[in-house]
């Protein structure tokens, strides 16, 4: 049986990031599992044959084209006021639930950037608990701090002279390894003013400086990097807990023996 699985982004290199991992660590994690069984076992729900993920900014409208109007954020989440991004999460796992009838989600995967508020993993942590019961399928969060050029950097190892140099002169201007501490970049170069260091701490502009903007070397840095390493790098800017969660509540949907944690 093929298992469904619904990522929410923000655009396509999140959903190629945060998938590429999902399915190495559905390789590496579940025993009988071959790279070329993937497609016969998991799959993307689609928005459209471009696009096998939904778009955070476009889940309003991908609402009311459906006709789903109806469904409303909840107000109040355990009896809080929803944190950053819990109201969009909630939509997102309602409309999940609605599709499930034809879809059969197995999943849904919410990725996200806090974009320097950490708040953010709070809202989708309050969206993903119901009062009473639970939503029919597993969750699992990807909260990228301060944003997905963090988790690349974290597996990126230098191959050459050249590569090891801009890594030798971003550690001189930043005053710290990006790679083991990118956690500490910022979210964007916008508005950085005079002050050059701001820019120099961006995390899109530090990834693009030293893959000199090649997607192909940026994919090798979570393609290739042993999941242990991306581990042991990413404990401050959520790649580890992203992994943990593919481990806690993927893996078992393809391990009989196992049940996804609550």
């Amino acid at each position: 049986m093929t298992a469904c699985l619904l990522v929410v982004c923000e655009a396509a290199a999140d959903f190629r990031t945060a998938s590429e991992l999902v399915d190495r660590v559905l390789c590496e994690r579940v025993e009988w599992l071959e790279p070329t069984l993937l497609p016969s076992v998991r799959q993307w729900w689609e928005y459209d044959s471009e696009h096998p993920f939904l778009l955070w900014p476009s889940l309003k409208e991908t609402v009311q084209r459906l006709g789903l109007q109806r469904l409303r954020p909840r107000s109040r989440f355990n009896g809080e006021l929803g944190a950053p991004d819990a109201a969009a999460a909630d939509i997102a796992l309602q409309f999940a639930a609605w599709i499930q009838k034809s879809a059969d989600v197995a999943a849904v995967l919410l990725i996200r950037d806090t974009d320097k508020d950490e708040e953010r993993r709070r809202g989708l942590e309050q969206a993903r608990i119901l009062d009473g019961h639970s939503w029919p399928f597993s969750i699992v969060l990807g909260v990228a701090h301060p944003r997905r050029e963090a988790w690349v950097l974290t597996g990126f190892e230098a191959q050459d002279s050249g590569e090891a140099a801009r890594l030798k002169l971003q550690q001189e201007r930043l005053g710290y390894d990006p790679c083991a501490n990118s956690e500490q970049l910022t979210a964007s170069s916008k508005g950085a003013g005079p002050d050059p260091k701001r820019v120099h701490r961006d995390a899109k502009r530090v990834l693009h400086d030293l893959t000199g903007g090649d997607f192909e070397r940026e994919a090798q840095c979570w393609r290739s990097t042993p999941l242990a390493r991306l581990k042991a790098r990413g404990q401050a800017n959520g790649l580890a807990s992203y992994l943990q969660e593919l481990e806690d509540q993927l893996v078992p949907l393809f391990s009989p023996r196992s049940t996804p944690r609550p």
